[in-house]
């Protein structure tokens, strides 16, 4: 019999041996790191281990105090830093990284199919009109123009209802105050871009 080729083909996944390799290798890093570092403490490996968790949920419970993070997004972080030791330290202390990720999921409720709907209700027009416009390669704001409503109008109208949302996901302790005002300066800078896009036309 032929031995199995060693390289993945395209397309398929990597067996769970090759995906849990770089994990275990990072992990006996850690390891190796931890032991150095207690010899030279004159501690034991548990007792560092210890301390570094403790100090690590100390700094989240910071992060809450300064408004960087809610309580529940602080629980999973603290949970997973339980769950997975000091090995995922780096990775999930880095600065923002599980909260811009967090915010960015209430900002992807606002899809396409939502901005069609609030440039549906601007203009008069019904969501299918909309999407028809787009199809046939006009932009969001010709589309608004052509219906007494210029790219200022829908842009306020956008944003109103992004706010909505990021309001709702305040009030629930998804995301921080300050994360919702982020991404509503963040959605300002973009949104011009998105109303001056054109669209894949559409074949007869």
């Amino acid at each position: 019999t032929r031995p199995a080729p060693t390289a993945t083909p395209a397309g398929t996944v990597p067996s769970p041996s090759a995906t849990a390799t770089p994990v275990r290798a990072a992990r006996r890093q850690a390891g190796s790191f931890l032991n150095d570092l207690a010899a030279r403490l004159g501690i034991s490996v548990d007792r560092l281990r210890e301390a570094i968790i403790a100090a690590a949920k100390d700094a989240v419970q910071r992060r809450v105090a300064e408004g960087k993070l809610t309580p529940e997004q602080a629980g999973r972080l603290i949970e997973r830093i339980e769950q997975h030791g000091v090995a995922l330290l780096p990775r999930l202390l880095a600065p923002q990284r599980h909260e811009r990720h967090d915010a960015r999921a209430e900002v992807k409720g606002l899809a396409l199919s939502q901005v069609v709907r609030v440039v549906a209700d601007a203009t008069g027009l019904t969501p299918r009109q909309v999407l028809d416009e787009l199809r046939a390669g006009k932009t969001l704001a010709q589309i608004g123009q052509e219906h007494g409503k210029s790219q200022a109008d829908l842009k306020a109208a956008l944003l109103a209802a992004l706010k909505q949302r990021l309001d709702e996901a305040v009030s629930r302790g998804r995301i921080t105050a300050e994360q919702a005002t982020r991404l509503l300066d963040q959605a300002s800078q973009r949104i011009d871009g998105l109303l001056t896009r054109s669209f894949p036309r559409r074949g007869p």
